[in-house]
Protein backbone atom coordinates (compact mmCIF):
# COMPACT_ATOMS: atom_id res chain seq x y z
CA UNK A 1 0.00 0.00 0.00
CA UNK A 2 2.70 2.53 0.71
CA UNK A 3 4.10 1.67 -3.11
CA UNK A 4 0.85 2.65 -4.33
CA UNK A 5 0.90 6.00 -2.02
CA UNK A 6 4.50 6.68 -3.34
CA UNK A 7 3.14 5.82 -7.18
CA UNK A 8 -0.17 8.84 -6.21
CA UNK A 9 2.31 11.58 -5.05
CA UNK A 10 5.38 10.96 -7.73
CA UNK A 11 1.74 11.06 -10.21
CA UNK A 12 0.91 14.88 -8.86
CA UNK A 13 4.06 16.21 -8.92
CA UNK A 14 5.44 14.97 -12.49
CA UNK A 15 5.12 16.87 -15.50
CA UNK A 16 6.20 14.96 -17.91
CA UNK A 17 3.26 13.02 -20.08
CA UNK A 18 5.04 9.49 -20.55
CA UNK A 19 6.09 9.07 -16.91
CA UNK A 20 2.50 9.99 -15.71
CA UNK A 21 1.17 7.42 -18.11
CA UNK A 22 3.52 5.05 -17.01
CA UNK A 23 2.86 5.80 -13.47
CA UNK A 24 -1.02 5.49 -13.95
CA UNK A 25 -0.85 2.11 -15.50
CA UNK A 26 1.54 0.86 -12.25
CA UNK A 27 -1.28 2.12 -10.10
CA UNK A 28 -3.91 0.63 -11.88
CA UNK A 29 -1.69 -2.44 -11.30
CA UNK A 30 -1.31 -2.19 -7.60
CA UNK A 31 -4.61 -0.77 -6.87
CA UNK A 32 -5.61 -3.69 -8.71
CA UNK A 33 -3.62 -6.22 -7.00
CA UNK A 34 -4.39 -4.87 -3.45
CA UNK A 35 -8.03 -5.26 -3.87
CA UNK A 36 -7.79 -8.90 -5.63
CA UNK A 37 -5.65 -9.64 -2.17
CA UNK A 38 -8.20 -8.11 0.17
CA UNK A 39 -11.01 -10.09 -1.67
CA UNK A 40 -9.74 -13.26 -1.73
CA UNK A 41 -8.49 -12.86 2.56
CA UNK A 42 -12.59 -11.62 2.83
CA UNK A 43 -13.52 -14.93 0.87
CA UNK A 44 -11.09 -16.83 2.85
CA UNK A 45 -13.16 -15.61 6.15
CA UNK A 46 -16.15 -16.56 4.43
CA UNK A 47 -14.89 -20.25 3.73
CA UNK A 48 -13.71 -20.07 7.73
CA UNK A 49 -17.33 -19.21 8.87
CA UNK A 50 -18.91 -22.18 7.00
CA UNK A 51 -16.59 -24.66 8.34
CA UNK A 52 -16.93 -23.46 11.72
CA UNK A 53 -20.86 -23.46 11.26
CA UNK A 54 -20.82 -27.12 10.23
CA UNK A 55 -19.72 -28.22 13.63
CA UNK A 56 -22.96 -26.44 14.81
CA UNK A 57 -25.60 -28.03 13.18
CA UNK A 58 -26.95 -29.27 16.40
CA UNK A 59 -26.73 -29.11 19.74
CA UNK A 60 -24.98 -32.55 20.47
CA UNK A 61 -22.43 -31.29 17.82
CA UNK A 62 -21.71 -28.04 19.64
CA UNK A 63 -21.34 -30.03 22.48
CA UNK A 64 -18.80 -32.79 21.02
CA UNK A 65 -16.73 -29.68 19.35
CA UNK A 66 -16.95 -27.16 21.71
CA UNK A 67 -13.54 -26.70 22.03
CA UNK A 68 -12.74 -26.77 18.20
CA UNK A 69 -15.38 -24.21 17.91
CA UNK A 70 -13.88 -21.88 20.44
CA UNK A 71 -10.53 -21.95 18.73
CA UNK A 72 -11.74 -21.56 14.89
CA UNK A 73 -13.92 -18.37 16.20
CA UNK A 74 -11.04 -16.50 17.86
CA UNK A 75 -9.00 -17.20 15.17
CA UNK A 76 -11.48 -15.76 12.72
CA UNK A 77 -12.25 -13.18 14.84
CA UNK A 78 -8.53 -12.48 14.94
CA UNK A 79 -8.46 -12.20 11.19
CA UNK A 80 -11.33 -10.09 10.85
CA UNK A 81 -10.39 -7.74 12.71
CA UNK A 82 -6.54 -7.52 11.59
CA UNK A 83 -8.21 -7.42 7.63
CA UNK A 84 -10.48 -4.67 8.94
CA UNK A 85 -7.53 -2.73 9.87
CA UNK A 86 -6.07 -3.10 6.35
CA UNK A 87 -8.85 -2.17 4.92
CA UNK A 88 -9.05 0.49 6.72
CA UNK A 89 -5.38 1.95 6.19
CA UNK A 90 -6.24 1.27 2.36
CA UNK A 91 -9.12 3.34 2.75
CA UNK A 92 -7.08 6.16 4.26
CA UNK A 93 -4.10 6.30 1.76
CA UNK A 94 -6.82 6.44 -1.04
CA UNK A 95 -8.59 9.26 0.37
CA UNK A 96 -5.19 11.43 1.51
CA UNK A 97 -4.22 10.46 -2.45
CA UNK A 98 -7.94 12.00 -3.79
CA UNK A 99 -6.87 14.59 -1.48
CA UNK A 100 -3.33 15.65 -3.79
CA UNK A 101 -5.16 15.29 -6.77
CA UNK A 102 -8.12 17.43 -5.84
CA UNK A 103 -5.11 20.15 -4.80
CA UNK A 104 -3.39 19.77 -7.56
CA UNK A 105 -6.08 20.62 -9.93
CA UNK A 106 -6.54 23.58 -8.26
CA UNK A 107 -3.28 24.41 -8.53
CA UNK A 108 -3.11 23.58 -12.27
CA UNK A 109 -6.46 26.25 -12.99
CA UNK A 110 -4.32 28.85 -10.55
CA UNK A 111 -0.84 28.91 -12.39
CA UNK A 112 -2.17 27.90 -15.68
CA UNK A 113 -5.38 30.55 -16.70
CA UNK A 114 -6.04 34.25 -15.97
CA UNK A 115 -9.40 36.01 -15.28
CA UNK A 116 -10.61 37.71 -18.47
CA UNK A 117 -8.50 40.92 -17.57
CA UNK A 118 -5.22 39.30 -17.24
CA UNK A 119 -5.81 39.19 -13.79
CA UNK A 120 -4.65 36.19 -11.63
CA UNK A 121 -7.47 33.61 -10.32
CA UNK A 122 -7.91 33.56 -6.57
CA UNK A 123 -8.49 30.72 -4.15
CA UNK A 124 -12.06 30.66 -4.17
CA UNK A 125 -12.54 30.59 -8.05
CA UNK A 126 -9.82 27.91 -8.42
CA UNK A 127 -11.49 25.96 -6.27
CA UNK A 128 -15.15 26.38 -7.88
CA UNK A 129 -13.25 25.65 -11.29
CA UNK A 130 -11.93 22.81 -9.98
CA UNK A 131 -15.03 21.33 -8.35
CA UNK A 132 -16.89 22.15 -12.33
CA UNK A 133 -14.10 19.93 -13.85
CA UNK A 134 -14.81 17.01 -10.84
CA UNK A 135 -18.49 17.20 -12.00
CA UNK A 136 -17.49 17.12 -15.87
CA UNK A 137 -18.50 20.53 -16.69
CA UNK A 138 -15.62 22.43 -18.76
CA UNK A 139 -17.84 25.03 -20.24
CA UNK A 140 -16.09 27.84 -18.79
CA UNK A 141 -14.45 30.35 -21.01
CA UNK A 142 -11.79 30.40 -18.64
CA UNK A 143 -10.59 26.56 -20.09
CA UNK A 144 -10.54 27.91 -23.55
CA UNK A 145 -7.47 29.53 -23.04
CA UNK A 146 -5.15 26.44 -23.20
CA UNK A 147 -6.81 22.97 -24.18
CA UNK A 148 -3.46 21.27 -23.57
CA UNK A 149 -3.73 22.53 -19.84
CA UNK A 150 -7.02 21.38 -19.74
CA UNK A 151 -6.75 18.17 -21.16
CA UNK A 152 -4.08 17.40 -18.14
CA UNK A 153 -6.91 19.21 -15.52
CA UNK A 154 -8.97 15.72 -17.28
CA UNK A 155 -6.48 13.35 -16.50
CA UNK A 156 -6.05 14.21 -13.26
CA UNK A 157 -9.66 14.57 -12.46
CA UNK A 158 -9.92 10.86 -14.06
CA UNK A 159 -7.41 9.62 -11.44
CA UNK A 160 -9.49 10.74 -8.86
CA UNK A 161 -13.00 9.17 -9.97
CA UNK A 162 -10.11 6.05 -10.33
CA UNK A 163 -9.71 6.58 -6.61
CA UNK A 164 -13.34 6.72 -5.82
CA UNK A 165 -14.25 4.05 -7.34
CA UNK A 166 -12.20 1.80 -5.25
CA UNK A 167 -13.66 3.47 -2.42
CA UNK A 168 -17.04 2.18 -3.31
CA UNK A 169 -15.94 -1.09 -3.72
CA UNK A 170 -13.84 -0.76 -0.78
CA UNK A 171 -17.27 0.35 1.25
CA UNK A 172 -19.25 -3.18 -0.44
CA UNK A 173 -16.20 -5.04 0.77
CA UNK A 174 -16.38 -3.35 4.62
CA UNK A 175 -20.34 -4.21 3.99
CA UNK A 176 -19.91 -8.12 3.40
CA UNK A 177 -17.25 -8.00 6.07
CA UNK A 178 -19.44 -6.63 8.76
CA UNK A 179 -22.37 -9.32 7.31
CA UNK A 180 -19.89 -12.39 8.19
CA UNK A 181 -19.74 -10.88 11.63
CA UNK A 182 -22.93 -9.25 12.33
CA UNK A 183 -22.65 -11.52 15.71
CA UNK A 184 -19.68 -10.11 16.76
CA UNK A 185 -20.78 -7.09 18.79
CA UNK A 186 -17.38 -4.96 19.19
CA UNK A 187 -16.05 -6.00 15.99
CA UNK A 188 -19.08 -5.08 14.26
CA UNK A 189 -18.73 -1.73 15.88
CA UNK A 190 -15.69 -1.19 13.80
CA UNK A 191 -16.47 -2.72 10.45
CA UNK A 192 -19.37 -0.28 10.80
CA UNK A 193 -17.83 2.35 11.74
CA UNK A 194 -15.89 2.12 8.13
CA UNK A 195 -18.55 1.39 5.98
CA UNK A 196 -20.45 4.43 7.42
CA UNK A 197 -16.77 6.62 6.85
CA UNK A 198 -16.44 5.09 3.08
CA UNK A 199 -19.85 6.55 2.61
CA UNK A 200 -19.30 9.61 3.62
CA UNK A 201 -16.80 10.66 1.53
CA UNK A 202 -17.85 8.62 -1.66
CA UNK A 203 -20.76 11.00 -0.94
CA UNK A 204 -18.93 13.98 -0.28
CA UNK A 205 -16.96 13.30 -3.62
CA UNK A 206 -20.10 12.91 -4.86
CA UNK A 207 -18.77 11.97 -8.88
CA UNK A 208 -19.41 9.00 -10.79
CA UNK A 209 -17.00 7.02 -12.30
CA UNK A 210 -15.52 6.80 -15.92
Amino acid sequence: MNELQQKHAENVQTVDPVRSKTLRDEIERLSRESYEKVTSAKDKLDAMSKNTAKLKVTPDSIQANSAVIRIEENQYMHLALKLTMVMTEYQRLQSTSAAFYKKQTQRQIKIKYTNADGSAIDDATAAHLAEQVLENNTSSYIFQQSKEVLASIIETRNDIYRIEQSMRELNQLFSDLAFLVNEQGELMDVILANVQQSIRYVEKGGHSGL
